[in-house]
């Protein structure tokens, strides 16, 4: 039976991604990463993704955008197994920004140039996409000669959130983008995900251990506790107040072990 094609009783038969008894080991972990995810993404939603460090949050989104395979279970983009897919269209469409952007000695213009001259665009519409997201990222112009160790880690985060953007991604992935922001940057960063959610239908899965942070974002939450699913819920159906306790709980009462490549 193909499975993308029958989901499990209760599952939409087409949300944009789907994991199905999801697992990553690894030799040097006593225990698994991740182990038997099994939720669903549909195209549009605004997913946080939370946990206490070392739940698997980052091998998550790394296993979404295929920096690493899982070691069992199947996780399906649009009914399509991932690892079916040709790595560069599916890094077109599937955006991750790690929390420590890197530049790889480029400047700024040829780093948020690159992804489009992969794709061989016309320089003109490179030129335009560029322009597009300086702004609303509120990175100057004068930012785009820069190297590295010219900016700030704010900056550098920035940078790397419009990288991603200037594919114009169908699923965007998010690792604590906000971490290296200041109040005012964290809630334009956010307005401006909550429009290209609403008018551009984007996908964004959003890992973070703010939980308001989350709770002001998301259509969906997911909860990660040692590699496990531990909540799959409708944000209007979250008890926030008890997840925070619980996250919070967690974080002072436990000496997790860093599991996060």
């Amino acid at each position: 039976m193909d499975r993308a094609q029958h989901p499990r009783p209760g599952v939409s038969p087409d949300p944009l991604l789907r994991l199905d008894q999801v697992s990553l080991r690894t030799r040097l972990a006593q225990r698994p990463i991740l182990q038997d995810l099994c939720f669903s993404v549909q195209a549009g939603a605004r997913v946080a993704l939370v946990g206490p460090s070392g739940a698997g949050k980052t091998s998550l989104l790394r296993l979404l955008n295929r920096l690493s395979d899982p070691s069992d279970g199947v996780i399906y983009l649009g009914g399509q197994d991932l690892r079916q897919l040709p790595i560069q269209p599916l890094r077109q469409r599937v955006a991750l920004v790690q929390q420590e952007t890197k530049l790889l000695q480029a400047t700024v213009r040829q780093s948020l140039l690159y992804p489009l001259q992969l794709r061989q665009l016309p320089e003109r519409e490179q030129t335009a996409r560029l322009q597009a997201w300086l702004s609303p990222l509120d990175l100057d112009a004068d930012l785009l000669e820069r190297s590295e160790p010219q900016l700030s880690l704010g900056q550098r985060q920035r940078v790397g959130l419009a990288r991603a953007l200037i594919s114009e991604p169908t699923l965007l992935l998010l690792d604590e983008p906000t971490a290296a922001l200041d109040a005012a940057h964290s809630q334009q960063l956010l307005t401006l995900l909550l429009g290209l959610a609403q008018t551009e239908g984007t996908t964004v899965i959003l890992a973070s251990h703010q939980v308001a942070l989350a709770q002001n974002f998301c259509t969906q939450l997911i909860e990660l506790r040692d590699g496990k699913l531990a909540q799959d819920t409708p944000a209007a159906a979250v008890d926030w107040p008890k997840t925070s306790e619980r996250l919070a709980s967690l974080a002072t009462s436990r000496d997790w072990d860093d599991l996060e490549a």
